[in-house]
């Protein structure tokens, strides 16, 4: 009776733990663990290794078990208790309840961010699965950090291999990080918002063209905002050369990146008063001078003169000179152009 009643406590004891018994994994700091020895009920013990690896069990003392696997645990603690003369043949077996030195943190755009342990080597798939999935707006390309190693992946191609092998596994101690799925396209285009990466639109020109393209004010130039090595890096690219279908442009095909952003910036101006057909604000276009400008005002009026011309130019620091420069220079950014009237 006595012996099926061991019995029966050493297998309820297996049932009731939920635990998984490791026999390749690593115990660490914080973990929680079951110890059972068969037979000596009293030496049951449920703990948390500390922050050094070690526990206190009974007889024996202090033990380091942090940084080895369950099956070296057990090797460790039968070894010390044949060893201290307590038990002849100890069979003990050592369990993981709870493991806190193996958690990987989901953070970004899913539905249940937090942390969640890892007991057994986990699929990058049934870890995103664990917290809720990828949220509405997110993206399908997630990083990976471990340690100073970080790895992109596409979860849309993961699933469609179905490749088990190919599917990256997490041990523990991972940051997986979910980006917004979205590119913001700002100023002088004509749908300015926020649009969404896919497989037909991934190309800088691809976004532009889905906010309606640029309107009437926008400059000959975008400014492109991407994520470099953790910084927030802007590049001024070229419009012209952006549409263009020459592929020596290289700039059409410049991919995005989820949360970069577009910003087309209003054109630069030159206002024309005085004596001239019609004066008001121009647009400067691309190596434009003191004469195309005037130009595009309709030339003097009747009473002006081209030798009346004066430039209200502002410097970097904010003050205003008044120059008569050569019509053949060129026309700078905020100008004011004015012809005067003909004295003759």
């Amino acid at each position: 009776m006595n012996k099926y009643f061991k019995w029966l406590t050493f297998f309820t004891g297996l049932l009731l733990s939920s635990a998984i018994a490791l026999a390749d994994e690593n115990l660490g700091a914080g973990d929680l663990v079951r110890i059972l020895v068969y037979g000596n009920p009293d030496l049951t013990l449920e703990t948390r290794i500390d922050a050094s690896g070690y526990i206190s069990y009974p007889l024996i003392g202090q033990v380091e078990i942090g940084g080895h696997t369950a099956k070296d645990a057990e090797s460790k603690i039968t070894t010390a208790l044949r060893q201290g003369g307590f038990i002849k043949q100890p069979n003990v077996n050592v369990f993981l309840l709870e493991s806190r030195s193996k958690l990987t943190s989901i953070i970004g755009k899913v539905n249940k961010p937090g942390r969640y342990p890892v007991t057994h080597k986990t699929t990058l798939l049934d870890m995103i699965a664990e917290a809720g999935g990828v949220a509405a707006g997110g993206s399908s390309l997630v990083t990976v950090i471990s340690g100073s190693d970080k790895k992109t992946f596409d979860l849309s191609r993961l699933v469609n291999e179905n490749s088990n092998q190919q599917i990256p596994l997490l041990n523990g101690g991972e940051t997986v990080y979910v980006p917004t799925n979205e590119v913001v396209v700002g100023g002088e285009v004509n749908q300015p918002g926020k649009y969404s990466i896919s497989d037909n639109i991934r190309s800088i020109a691809d976004f532009i063209v889905s906010a309606g393209g640029t309107n009437a004010n926008a400059a000959d130039t975008i400014l492109y905002t991407t994520s470099s090595g953790g910084a927030e890096v802007t590049k001024s690219i070229d419009i012209a050369a952006l549409m263009s279908n020459n592929p020596q442009a290289g700039q059409n095909a410049m991919i995005v990146k989820p949360g970069d952003k577009i910003y087309v910036p209003k054109a630069p101006m030159v206002y024309i008063y005085g004596e001239v057909q019609r004066p008001g604000s121009y647009r400067i276009e691309k190596n434009m001078t003191l004469m195309q400008a005037l130009a595009q005002g309709g030339g003097p009026s009747v009473r002006g003169t081209q030798r009346g011309i004066k430039v209200y130019r502002t410097d970097d620091k904010g003050s205003v000179s008044k120059i008569t420069p050569a019509l053949t220079e060129m026309v700078r950014p905020n100008d004011v152009l004015y012809v005067e009237e003909s004295l003759f």
